[in-house]
């Protein structure tokens, strides 16, 4: 803060006052980017005592999140229609009204950003959580379900989910998608894990827990 100067002192001109207004201090520049901060007045990015702000458990704690890699950005660029659907599906899944307005345009979303993800390693990049892929196949097969004309286009995301790692660990692992498979009719469900090649899932899960085959 500027001192408070008397009146005559004040009517003295700014030039007096810039005298006792305090510089900008030097060293510590401005965040640049997401979560970015570069320290020395150089650019070089040394903070405190030559240390680099990623080095810098006060830097680092403050700018936190680090800002996303070349290869992170890229990846979330190519990813973007699936990223927008699986940000869509809990709301379509909401209520009766939400699916009957949204479930369409949701899923043309989603069925697109599969087709972006055929001949490459997207499904395996690691910016989605268990809990969207796990509602990704659950609206994939609410879909099949209730709209049997899209068949094909439910055929192709399955396909694409099922050829991944991450997503198909997701399918053998997660009870709710494995409720979700056994509240289809018996050949609905079989036709559904052949898309995913994952033919003998129910009846690998039946055998493990004592129910009979069929189950």
């Amino acid at each position: 803060y500027l001192p408070r100067l008397p009146a005559a002192d004040r009517a003295a001109g700014s030039g007096r006052l810039g005298a006792l207004r305090p510089s900008r201090p030097r060293g510590r520049r401005r965040a640049l980017g997401r979560g970015r901060m570069l320290g020395g007045a150089d650019g070089s990015g040394a903070g405190r005592g030559g240390m680099d702000d990623e080095e810098d458990p006060e830097c680092r704690d403050r700018w936190w999140p680090l800002p996303l890699s070349d290869e992170e950005t890229a990846l979330r660029l190519r990813a973007g229609r699936l990223l927008e659907a699986l940000r869509r599906i809990p709301e379509v899944n909401r209520d009766h009204k939400s699916w009957e307005n949204g479930c369409e345009s949701a899923f043309a979303l989603l069925r697109r950003g599969c087709l972006d993800a055929v001949g490459g390693r997207l499904l395996e990049a690691p910016i989605y959580n268990n809990q969207q892929i796990e509602d990704a196949w659950i609206f994939v097969l609410e879909m099949r379900r209730r709209h049997p004309n899209r068949r094909k286009h439910t055929q192709e995301c399955l396909t694409v989910f099922g050829a991944s790692f991450n997503w198909s660990m997701v399918l053998h692992g997660s009870s709710r998608l494995r409720a979700a498979l056994h509240s289809l009719p018996e050949e609905l469900s079989a036709e559904v894990l052949e898309d995913a090649g994952a033919p003998g899932l129910l009846r690998a899960a039946a055998i493990g827990a004592g129910l009979p085959a069929g189950g």
